[in-house]
């Protein structure tokens, strides 16, 4: 490297302190976080103690947005067998019909066969 080239940087190339030592609090909640994953393999309680200390590192679950509504939620989706638009399937899948259904497992399964849809699900 050409030590005269890196003495001569712009400031305005140089890393903000702020964007520098976010990207250190974040490594700091990223080590967290895969403790906390760890962890939790072994206790659950700790797990859920840990990852609320690792919500407030990484500044999640706090915010001043308003949750959306169920209607949002509901009707948002990426089914295109209904329609391209992300409102289709809500509003054109109404008749569609899933009584009865059957669904095949073949193929290196333990048990295999045609079983209905209703079982499955129940």
């Amino acid at each position: 490297m050409n030590l005269k080239r890196i003495l001569a940087i712009p400031s305005d190339e140089v890393t903000p302190e702020r964007l520098f030592l976010s990207r250190r609090e974040f490594m700091r909640g990223a080590g967290v976080m895969a403790g906390t994953v760890a962890a939790s393999a072994v206790t659950t309680s700790f797990g859920q103690e840990a990852g609320a200390v690792v919500d407030e590192l990484l500044g999640l679950g706090s915010t001043d947005e308003t949750p959306n509504t169920l209607e949002a939620i509901t009707t948002y989706n990426n089914f295109y067998e209904f329609g391209y638009d992300k409102a289709d399937p809500s509003r054109n899948s109404g008749d569609f019909m899933t009584v009865p259904w059957s669904v095949t497992i073949d193929g290196l399964a333990d048990n295999t066969g045609e079983f209905a849809l209703e079982d499955l699900v129940s």
